[in-house]
């Protein structure tokens, strides 16, 4: 806070002044910042008590003047702000016309393009919700990713460009100090702290008051604090190794384009366009900003059951249309999708092998006595991976799968315990596969874990026992890979480093440590 004098609107003294780029309070005041591209001038649109919307270069409210924020960052482009008020009739027809400039300049699925309309207008009333997710364009590089920044990213509230040769403190600062929207290319960031720190920043800045908080390297006894809470548009090559991030990404996996008509070149007739929408964008934020109640809870009926974090991440899109039947059961497929997306994932990695070898042991009538020797024999049926089975066991640990000693042919062997908890990770990492289409849910193929002392029959949907039910489940998984490493997982184990156990490529990081000792370092 600075302090100044005036000597106009208010009396000859002292008054308290506050920078910002917008501000809203009481459900009657609105202040946004606008700025004049001619002129080179920042102003504030902003809408009082009484219903009427002023263009003023500040304002007094509650003993504090208000100004616009300035910099170097509005000149040059890395902050994009409205330049005036601009006007639609209705919500669908700006809806429209959204989806129409992104369509002309950008290569999307239908209902990805449909998803990435609905987020370009939450982007503009985000701070009234507690949890965002993020948009991500994920692909090799010639498919389109810097396309989809400049398109989608462009239209977002205050959206900010982190792309280029940009740090994460820089990001940290420049987020705190406009809270909008951030459009960036992980790429940027190679493998060092620096991307560590940046997967940080993500996995805080989904949710409203998660601050990130720093020493500041000159004095570490002086704390700062940073708030990465804010919409981001995201671009990456590969899927983050992170799997809490990336189960909060909603992604586009990006391809080269065949079609003819998309401009190579985006020339000064898309750069106007896109003003002219993000003007009219300002108008939703002053119409819808204190008619969303961030309270109400829209329940969202699909076939396949949504996990929680997924759910949390969506609820915002639910609020915003909860009254327009039509887009909600659009969006009810898209998250159904991805849930299903998520689930495949998994099962593709090494603790995915391990689960759905289990389920793969227990569909062929083995439910009880499963060692990790087992396993790691089904595993190699499977995919053809001579596994250790000292690897299996630390990473059934790592998972909160039990076991017990038990006596087989006078022999001590430790065996899984098919507990509920089997059931939970069947429903994480068991892919739904065409399933879905059909009505099966895989939650009823875990219902037999828990009986599977007295059946050594398969359970079929809805828990009652069944001959020949189409049961999903994965087989063949090859090809294990992390964001790391490229490498399929073959018969060349390497030894871990740190606890000698020979592991898979795959499963070593860089520093040829495994997950779980990494995990304990």
């Amino acid at each position: 806070m600075e302090k100044k004098k005036y000597t106009k609107d208010v009396k000859e003294e002292e008054v308290p002044t506050i920078r910002t780029g917008s501000y809203y309070k009481n459900n009657h005041l609105i202040l946004e910042q606008v700025y004049d591209e001619d002129s080179k001038q920042s102003y504030f649109l902003v809408l009082s008590k009484d219903n009427k919307i002023e263009k003023v270069t500040h304002y007094d409210f509650e003993g504090h003047r208000y100004l616009p924020l300035e910099g170097e960052e509005i000149s040059l482009g890395v902050v994009s702000l409205p330049s005036k008020m601009g006007y639609y009739e209705q919500v669908s027809e700006l809806t429209d016309e959204i989806k129409e400039f992104i369509r002309k300049y950008l290569d999307l699925d239908e209902k990805y393009l449909q998803f990435a309309t609905w987020y370009v207008l939450l982007s503009w009333v985000y701070d009234k919700f507690s949890t965002l997710n993020y948009l991500r364009a994920l692909g090799d590089t010639g498919t389109g990713k810097s396309r989809f920044l400049d398109v989608i990213g462009g239209l977002c509230y205050k959206n900010i460009r982190g792309s280029g040769a940009v740090t994460v403190a820089a990001l940290k600062r420049i987020t705190k100090k406009w809270g909008g929207t951030l459009v960036i290319d992980e790429g940027d960031f190679k493998e060092s702290d620096e991307k560590t720190e940046l997967i940080k920043f993500f996995n805080l800045g989904f949710e409203k008051n998660r601050p990130l908080i720093n020493c500041d390297k000159n004095d570490p006894s002086t704390l700062e604090f940073f708030l990465p809470y804010c919409p981001k548009i995201i671009s990456t090559r590969r899927t983050f190794k992170d799997k809490a991030l990336e189960a909060r990404c909603l992604t586009h996996i990006m391809q080269q384009t065949n079609r003819k008509d998309i401009p190579v070149v985006l020339l000064t007739e898309f750069y106007q366009k896109q003003k002219a929408i993000m003007n009219k964008l300002l108008k939703f934020r002053f119409d819808t900003l204190f008619k969303i109640n961030d309270e109400k809870e829209v329940k969202l009926d699909t076939k396949i059951e949504i996990e929680p974090r997924l759910r949390q991440s969506t609820y915002a899109f639910l609020n915003i249309f909860a009254d327009d039947k039509e887009s909600i059961d659009n969006f009810k497929n898209f998250i159904e999708k991805t849930q299903i997306e998520l689930i495949e994932e998994r099962a593709n990695s090494f603790e995915g092998m391990i689960i759905n070898a289990i389920h793969g042991l227990m569909e062929d009538d083995f439910t009880e006595n499963i060692t990790s020797k087992d396993i790691a024999l089904k595993i190699k049926n499977n995919s053809g991976e001579d596994i250790n089975v000292r690897v299996i066991g630390r990473y059934l640990r790592s998972l909160g799968v039990e076991t017990k000693v038990k006596k087989i042919d006078k022999k001590s062997k430790r065996v899984l315990v098919l507990s509920n908890k089997i059931s939970e990770l069947f429903k994480r990492y068991i892919s739904y596969g065409n399933n879905l289409e059909k009505g099966y849910n895989v939650t009823s193929v875990t219902s037999y874990t828990s009986t599977a002392k007295n059946n050594k029959r398969a359970i079929g949907v809805g828990g009652t026992q069944s001959e020949g039910v189409d049961v999903c489940h994965v087989t063949n998984v090859t090809n294990v890979t992390d964001e790391n490493s490229e490498i399929s997982t073959g018969n060349e184990g390497l030894k871990c480093l740190t606890c000698g156990i020979k592991s898979p490529p795959a499963v070593l990081n860089k520093n040829s440590i495994c997950d779980i000792c990494e995990d304990l370092e």
